[in-house]
């Protein structure tokens, strides 16, 4: 039953994260120790000589199904792990430039073996707010640059940025609200000023930046789009 349930959480973990090539590197075999290999069989050996609906554990009766999918849950974190695993691992080089109000930024990125790093641009567009159009679209060998725009005048503009290792960041931190979080599971900065949000991060691949006189919650969407 631990095999099955390695399969079947295997299946589910390559559909659920079909956006990412990362998921095809990703060692979905684990292996579990004998320590809890053994402690599982005796859980579904005692499952399987009981007909009630509950177990004990401890002092507590709890679901037959319930414990299932507690163990299922278990195995499906283990096998998550292995998707992290073959995660770029970034560093951000960062300087406080006082002389022109920014926090100037290079990247250093170290590639675990079994990553895939694409060997040409690949571009990857956000989910277009509602009330926006394209009005421009620009894209190179490294870089891909759009345009958004409202009835009211209100812009948004995309870019995302390949080569990381060979570019220089300069992000705008005087007399703003600037502060760091956190992008769709990568380190990012958060940026309102004057009217205009912001919001910039990397995934290790590629660096992006959404920048725009809409209110940060529809930047935020739109980042939230991208994987």
């Amino acid at each position: 039953m631990v095999s099955n349930l390695k399969l079947a959480l295997g299946d589910a973990l390559a559909r659920e994260y079909a956006w990412t090539s990362e998921i095809d590197s990703a060692e979905l075999n684990y292996q579990f120790s004998p320590e809890f290999e053994e402690s599982m069989q005796k859980i579904i050996d005692e499952l399987d000589r009981s007909e009630r609906k509950y177990v004990h554990v401890g002092h507590r009766r709890i679901r037959r199904a319930l414990l299932v999918a507690v163990v299922a849950v278990m195995l499906l974190g283990l096998v998550a792990c292995a998707v992290v695993l073959t995660k770029p691992s970034i560093t951000w080089n960062e300087t406080q430039n006082d002389a022109s109000g920014t926090l100037d930024i290079t990247f250093d990125v170290e590639y675990p073996e079994d990553t895939e790093i694409p060997t040409e641009f690949e571009p990857v567009k956000p989910k277009k707010p509602w009330g926006y159009k394209i009005t421009k679209e620009q894209l190179s060998s490294f870089s891909l640059h759009m345009t958004y725009e409202n009835r009211n005048g209100q812009t948004i503009m995309y870019s995302q940025d390949g080569n990381l290792e060979s570019i220089g960041i300069g992000l705008d931190n005087e007399e703003a609200i600037f502060f760091e979080t956190t992008i769709n599971g990568h380190k990012g900065y958060s940026y309102s000023k004057l009217g205009n949000n912001a919001l910039s991060w990397s995934d290790g691949i590629y660096f992006y930046n959404i920048i725009g006189t809409c209110d940060m919650e529809t930047i935020e969407k739109m980042a939230q789009s991208i994987p």
